[in-house]
């Protein structure tokens, strides 16, 4: 009888561990979608590697003229690709450009998005992609104003698992704003963000989640002093006169987290596409909150900073 009590206490936990390893994510956004400025930012973000070397934007205009990929316009009529290269080489005439996928400069994601609150993993999945041409055009003699054409749209599967695969961008590292007012193309369709956020640090706090540094190429945890710091959360002592007395006094002022200030999420991920398939992945190597503020005793001076990431990248330990 002890052997089987022993045995089927195995079972149980081992049903239970099973349980919280292959929980199911559950819907974090409907729909959210996006802007990725693809050109050469000279190291700023975002910063898209390898991806002009992909020959990306070549094999979806060969995929649309096999008819393996369907494109369409604004009214979501198909588009031939007679219609696109039209496009393209009137562009080509009017900026010099060469490659193809110098055109493709701005990609426009349309997602949705799971993830699972015990770890905070998101998932992508990537619905359709609108591509632009990102350009600045004389506006007068002295001005240029910055312009958005929009090339097509390309619908694609998110229901079936990729096979062949090729890689796009080895490193994507890019922001997604949290308020659809900061941008043209943000929308957020059925996404809490302030509870998201909110959720996101309590856990680092708590040591729910690992926090690591963002600017340390090899995985650096952080403790939570560093995070707190990061968030403003500090403790500052301020001189002050006593109004009864006249007499200058050291006053203790404790400055709390302000959620409303994580304003954006950095992502760090690996894209790679399905051409037979067309199915865009995107592997998340890391994400975190991106805090914007404005400087201390610079009331001016708005800045920006990651109090942490978190890492998807690193091998779990054996217990």
């Amino acid at each position: 009888m002890k052997n089987l009590f022993l045995f089927l206490v195995v079972i149980v936990i081992f049903q239970i561990s099973c349980t919280k390893e292959s929980a199911k994510p559950v819907v974090l956004a409907e729909k959210v979608t996006y802007s990725v400025f693809a050109d050469n930012n000279d190291g700023n973000l975002p910063i898209l590697s390898q991806f002009y070397d992909s020959d990306f934007g070549s094999k979806i205009l060969e995929n649309i003229k096999t008819n393996k990929t369907q494109a369409t316009d604004f009214a979501k009529a198909s588009l031939k690709i007679e219609t696109i290269n039209e496009i393209i080489l009137s562009l080509q005439s009017q900026f010099s450009k060469k490659e193809t996928n110098e055109f493709f400069n701005e990609l426009i994601f349309n997602e949705t998005w799971l993830y699972d609150s015990s770890t905070m993993k998101i998932e992508k999945k990537v619905k359709d992609l609108s591509f632009f041409y990102q350009c600045y055009l004389p506006e007068d003699s002295l001005h240029l104003d910055l312009k958005n054409r929009f090339l097509f749209k390309i619908n694609l599967n998110d229901s079936v698992k990729a096979e062949k695969s090729e890689t796009i961008s080895i490193k994507a590292e890019y922001v997604v704003k949290l308020s659809a007012c900061d941008s043209l193309f943000t929308k957020l369709v059925g996404f809490d963000t302030k509870p998201f956020v909110k959720s996101l640090i309590n856990k680092a706090l708590k040591k729910e989640i690992t926090p690591y540094d963002y600017f340390s190429e090899e995985p650096k945890m952080i403790v939570e002093n560093d995070i707190l710091l990061s968030l403003g959360a500090t403790t500052d002592t301020v001189e002050v006169e006593n109004v009864e007395t006249g007499e200058p006094e050291i006053k203790v002022v404790k400055n709390e987290i302000v959620y409303e200030e994580i304003t954006e999420l950095i992502f760090i991920e690996k894209w790679t596409f399905d051409y037979q398939k067309n199915i865009f992945s995107k592997e998340i190597i890391g994400y975190g909150p991106v805090r914007e503020y404005f400087k201390p005793y610079m009331d001016d001076m708005k800045v920006k900073s990651v109090p942490f990431i978190l890492r998807f990248d690193i091998p779990k330990k054996n217990s």
